[in-house]
């Protein structure tokens, strides 16, 4: 769910994700072993961004997924300033948000059409 109930209101997780997401890349780019042009620290700071906006498409709330992509400016910002890998990130993000849409609506519909079990 998108939504979880808690007393008498209710808070979105992907809004704690975020502001996570957030302090987790603040915290790995300030370190003194991350540099922008070593491809691991490139690679772990692309996967630290993608793992919770993933798992916000499986909720089915693409809004909040692509406030992650706003993070592609903080990339380019420190060092991340080639275009064709901007690019690159957001047609991988197109095609995962594609590949996760289609799979979830064809759960949805294969939970629709169950077989039923009259007799003739």
């Amino acid at each position: 769910k998108s939504w979880l109930r808690l007393g008498g209101f209710s808070v979105q997780p992907a809004e704690f994700a975020k502001f996570t997401t957030a302090l987790a890349l603040a915290r790995y780019m300030s370190s003194y072993s991350f540099s922008m042009a070593d491809w691991r620290s490139r690679l772990f700071a692309v996967l630290l961004l993608a793992t919770p906006m993933a798992v916000i498409l499986l909720q089915n709330d693409a809004g909040s997924a692509i406030v992650f992509a706003s993070f592609l400016i903080v990339f380019y910002r420190e060092g991340f300033n080639s275009w064709v890998y901007v690019a690159l990130g957001m047609v991988v993000f197109l095609f995962v948000f594609s590949f996760l849409w289609n799979l979830r609506r064809c759960s949805r519909r294969s939970s629709l059409s169950v077989p039923s079990s009259k007799g003739s």
